[in-house]
């Protein structure tokens, strides 16, 4: 069932993601940014650019390590799963997942300058602040017709407010604080956004949990004891699990 919900959201994903282009009587600079989003100009490979990692501005679904900017502890890279661009006018700093990034013109620079190892000008950076700015999140479809949930949904986010404890660090309608938390994942990481979560798989900073399930049973089990060292014993039942999910997808 969870296979065949992420091949739904891959599809949808695919679909908006083919309509980031140009809009009607849109912000010139905003229009610029996205074409330099896409140019590999600033890549010293010639061939990567800024939606290689970011496609439509979301996210690839995938790992990277940057030697730049990440450590390597006994040798091991420290790979971080790229974190969507939707919305980031409405989450807000901090950025990038140890919550390093209070400027959004620092973190484009970072990655023009030191990750792709190019040089953009202040011109060019503004435009892609411009372009960063102008996404939005789009159309859930798995929201109902109208915003009304279905009992399920209902359920689950009534788990979500009380008993499933999420709604301390992911408040909505973001469902982020921005700050940064240690759950037990092997440190401090920036508390990412819920927005549009079931199309950010996999999850947490390494990827660890492939699905929305898999997170919550995570959160449950508690196995380092961050959580319940925090204050938060989180203990569900399995409809409780299965109600919180389907609430999730409607985020």
């Amino acid at each position: 069932m969870q296979q065949a919900l992420l091949l739904v959201a891959g599809l949808a994903l695919a679909t908006m993601i083919g309509c980031d282009k140009e809009r009607i009587g849109e912000d010139p600079l905003v229009t610029r940014g996205r074409t330099l989003f896409s140019d590999p100009k600033f890549s010293t490979d010639g061939l990567t650019t800024c939606g290689t990692c970011h496609p439509g501005g979301h996210m690839d679904n995938l790992k990277w390590h940057f030697p730049a900017i990440h450590d390597s502890t006994n040798g091991v890279p420290d790979s971080l799963r790229t974190l969507t661009l939707w919305g980031v006018s409405e989450t807000g700093p901090p950025y990038l997942w140890d919550a390093s990034g209070k400027d959004l013109r620092n973190v484009t620079r970072l990655y023009t300058d030191t990750i792709m190892g190019g040089t953009a000008s202040d011109d060019e950076i503004e435009a892609l602040v411009a372009y960063q700015r102008s996404l939005v999140f789009p159309q859930n479809p798995w929201l109902p017709s109208g915003g009304t949930l279905t009992a399920q949904q209902e359920r689950g986010k009534l788990v979500y407010e009380t008993t499933g404890l999420c709604s301390p660090c992911h408040p909505l309608p973001t469902g982020t604080t921005g700050k940064p938390k240690d759950v037990g994942t092997g440190g401090l990481f920036k508390t990412p956004g819920l927005r549009n979560i079931v199309s950010q798989y996999p999850y947490f900073h390494d990827g660890r949990a492939a699905t929305l399930r898999d997170v919550i049973d995570f959160y449950d089990a508690d196995t380092s004891g961050a959580l319940r060292a925090a204050g938060f014993d989180i203990r569900l039942s399995e409809q409780e699990k299965e109600d919180l999910v389907e609430f999730l997808k409607t985020l």
